[in-house]
This record gives C-alpha cells, structure tokens and sequence, in this order.
C-alpha cells in the first residue's frame, strides 16, 4: 500500500538514499583490509571486524600506525649476537 501512493520522485529519492546507505556500508567494508594489510596487520581480521563495526574499523584502521617488521638482516644480527 505504501510503494502504491509514491510517486516516481519520491521513489527516486528513497533509492538514492539506499543506494548512498549501500556505498557508505560497502566502501568500509572492501577498504579496511585492503588497508590493514597495505600496513601490515592482519586483512582478514579486519574485514570480519568492519563486518560488524563497519565504518568505525575503517576509521580504527586509518589511524593506527602499521606494525613493525624486524627486517632480516636485524633479525641475524640479533641472532648472532645472542649466541655470542
């Protein structure tokens, strides 16, 4: 009875406004791990994270720093030295 009495720019604005609610729900979602593994964190953890927190794990995730990686040569030197 309700989609029976709107008219076709009412029906145009409940769209968009839809389809603004899809994006604003799907940009996180897809973004948020392609950026916590761009810095080294873990993709898939995030994207179940963003899946019930959605822009807020988007937003967690630009903020916090990447995680630190000892590179290999660091990684021996630390070795070598501990067995001296």
């Amino acid at each position: 009875m309700f989609l029976a009495s709107l008219n076709n720019a009412d029906s145009l604005f409940y769209f968009f406004i839809g389809l603004t609610a899809i994006g604003l729900w799907l940009f996180p979602l897809i973004a948020t791990p392609i950026i916590a593994h761009k810095k080294g964190r873990s993709g898939f953890g995030w994207f179940m994270l963003s899946l019930v927190i959605g822009i807020i794990a988007f937003i967690i995730i630009c903020c916090v720093s990447g995680a630190e990686k000892k590179s290999e040569l660091a990684e021996y030197k630390e070795i070598y030295r501990d067995s001296k």
